[in-house]
């Protein structure tokens, strides 16, 4: 008997921030590998990762590696963002016995990442209309996705899995009550990490 089917889609800055950068010795995860992990029952038609190049990446040895694994599995597809400086400027709050009544402000430069979030989502509708699967799975920890896997399960009638990425679901999937639950933890990043 087959394999029901699934397609991963995986917020790989949410996946390297949470998990990956917290593992000892892990660089890289090969996303089709950690996907087999979470979802052994299941036959990964296609893994779409959706990411960017950190700044303290090194874009050249990042693209090699995405390369190599493009390759090795033909149904991995990954999408890039991109990481944009921005400066806000934000309330500086006085410590405690200060005058409150000076307002002081500080500015701070930031990284944000652009596009991977849309694209995901929007990948996410468009597979759900042109691609067959049992399954479609989210590996993230982002509610920003909420109302994405809500419009799959409520108006398209499709089963929707969640991959979370923290030690506790957000209440907002929870909510959702996704067909299938897993939690991504340290001992799989370390098993399908690329050596």
């Amino acid at each position: 008997m087959s394999k029901p089917t699934a397609i991963v889609y995986i917020d790989g800055l949410n996946l390297q921030r949470r998990l990956v950068e917290r593992a000892p010795d892990v660089t890289w995860v090969d996303y089709v590998e950690l996907s087999e992990i979470l979802l052994p029952q299941f036959d990964i038609q296609m893994v779409r990762v959706f990411t960017s190049i950190s700044a303290s990446a090194d874009p050249v040895y990042a693209k090699a590696f995405w390369k190599k694994l493009t390759d090795k599995h033909g149904n991995l597809e990954i999408y890039l963002g991109r990481i944009s400086t921005v400066t806000r400027i934000y309330p500086v709050h006085p410590r405690a016995g200060e005058d409150s009544s000076k307002s002081a402000t500080i500015k701070v430069r930031k990284l944000e990442e652009k596009g991977s979030d849309v694209a995901l989502g929007s990948y996410m509708v468009f597979d759900a209309f042109t691609k067959t699967a049992d399954l479609f799975a989210l590996m993230s920890s982002d509610t920003d996705f909420e109302p994405t896997l809500k419009l799959l399960r409520d108006q398209l009638n499709l089963s929707i899995g969640v991959l979370c990425t923290t030690e506790n679901m957000p209440k907002l999937f929870t909510r959702l009550e996704p067909n299938v639950v897993r939690y991504v933890r340290q001992s799989h990043i370390l098993n399908s990490r690329l050596t």
